[in-house]
């Protein structure tokens, strides 16, 4: 794909915060996904108190995680 785009999760529960990611596709495909996003009660066995979809170029991603 030439410009993917990617669809991360900010996960905030009661022991900390994570963002992974979820989906790697086009643009239209990664809006869809967000928009349609819903929280779950727990994650990794942690309850969740903020849960939100963020969407943007795999390039951003990607420098965001070599800045580390």
């Amino acid at each position: 794909m030439k410009n993917p785009w990617v669809v991360t999760y900010r996960v905030e529960h009661d022991a900390g915060m994570c963002i992974f990611e979820a989906y790697r596709g086009s643009k239209k495909e990664c809006i869809r996904i967000a928009k349609h996003s819903v929280a779950p009660n727990f994650f990794e066995g942690h309850k969740i108190t903020t849960w939100k979809p963020i969407i943007g170029p795999a390039k951003d991603w990607e420098d965001f995680l070599e800045e580390g």
